[in-house]
């Protein structure tokens, strides 16, 4: 499997209603450093799991962060 990051992007108004949502995917995460790079876009990493649905996957991590206000 390819090395990659899948960045979900959902866009709501301030009562939480969702007006659009993206997603991007990019080749080769491994030459980058995700926590780094969301911390200087400006977001604060709220948590990190391994694979999806509680899987524990040691190939997947998904990094959930929030926009630092």
């Amino acid at each position: 499997m390819q090395d990659h990051v899948v960045i979900d992007r959902s866009f709501r108004l301030a009562d939480g209603t969702v007006i659009a949502e993206a997603r991007e995917r990019w080749a080769h995460l491994g030459s980058l450093d995700p926590t780094g790079a969301l911390d200087r876009a400006g977001f604060d990493v709220t948590g990190v799991e391994r694979g999806y649905r509680g899987t524990g996957s040691p190939h997947r991590l998904v990094y959930h962060a929030r926009r630092r206000a």
